[in-house]
């Protein structure tokens, strides 16, 4: 899958921007996939030139070396010249530059929003080498960011991290940028309760629901401090662990939900606050000595995720 342009260019910048040391296309090529992907190593050499050139017209001082020994070209960006002094926007203003660009902005346009908006939603260099990437669907941050400026409740798909797309109903409150992720944050009518959303992980188009002007957002919302948080959704994670692995889960945030003293019984606990997508992996590894109990499409994928591994499993047997 070869990224749009304006995808390319924000993870090329950022993925420069990461490392100190000068990247050869190869390894820009291995760190930003999906992106270069062309089975034409020439047309994929092309694309690069043609981004290496649009970043330094957009003034981003991308610094060309070469290996003494090798010849080999590598790429970088002096963050001297690149870095902008912190203008300290706050989040609200961060989330009012980032709409305005989605919604009239071109290329150039955001890939300078995200520049100016590190400070106050997390720059996408702070992203891991390992998954670098940043989420520009044209479709879904256009209208959640219109929908933001002009207070429309919006409906979309949403898929999680281990079960098939649920439709959600939104007031959407702001959005923002986490490790180079797109996410908007507001009160989802089908949990009655605030969410923080992915946009990359919105499975339909975004449909408007109802007039402008239909909510109000609350007055204490604090975007930077949710997308700071360690975790996102709001979901309380019901278990029954063994004995012997309540440390394990007092060690990711969870307390026992009753005073049991039987110490070889199971205990019941509860992970408040919790993104079910980040404990999906971690709690199919446990599954024996830790049981879902709720809500219940954790436990469903759970399950449903076990039950193909052992299906897999007996087909190749």
């Amino acid at each position: 899958m070869v990224r749009d342009k304006a995808e390319r260019l924000v993870n090329l910048t950022s993925a420069l921007l990461e490392n100190r040391q000068p990247l050869t296309f190869d390894e820009i090529r291995r760190r930003l996939r999906g992106t270069y992907d062309q089975d034409d190593s020439e047309s994929a050499r092309r694309m690069f030139e043609r981004d290496k050139r649009e970043l330094r017209g957009l003034n981003i001082p991308v610094t060309t070396t070469r290996d003494l020994f090798t010849g080999v070209e590598g790429y970088t960006i002096d963050r001297a010249s690149y870095e902008l002094e912190p203008l300290d926007l706050t989040a609200e203003e961060a989330t009012a530059l980032l709409a305005g660009v989605a919604i009239s902005g071109g290329v150039g346009d955001q890939v300078a929003a995200t520049r100016l908006t590190t400070d106050a939603t997390d720059s996408p260099a702070a992203a891991s080498a390992g998954g670098l990437s940043v989420s520009l669907d044209a479709d879904h941050l256009d209208t959640v960011a219109a929908a933001v400026t002009t207070r429309t409740t919006i409906a979309f798909d949403y898929r999680s991290g281990y079960g098939t797309p649920s439709r959600r109903t939104l007031d959407p409150w702001s959005v923002g940028i986490r490790n180079g992720v797109g996410y908007v944050l507001g009160h989802d009518h089908d949990r009655d309760d605030r969410r923080l959303f992915r946009l990359s992980r919105i499975a339909s188009s975004v449909a408007t629901v109802g007039e402008p002007g239909s909510f109000e957002p609350p007055p204490e919302v604090d975007l930077a401090a949710e997308l700071r948080a360690p975790f996102g959704d709001g979901t309380t994670v019901e278990v029954m662990v063994a004995p012997d692995t309540v440390a394990e889960v007092v060690s990711r945030g969870g307390h026992r939900a009753d005073q049991a003293t039987d110490d070889d019984a199971w205990v019941a606990m509860v992970l408040p606050d919790a993104d079910p997508v980040r404990l999906f992996g971690w709690l199919v590894t446990h599954a024996r000595r830790i049981v879902v109990t709720a809500p219940d499409d954790l436990r469903s994928g759970v399950r449903g995720h076990l039950a193909a591994v052992v299906a897999e499993r007996s087909a190749d047997a």
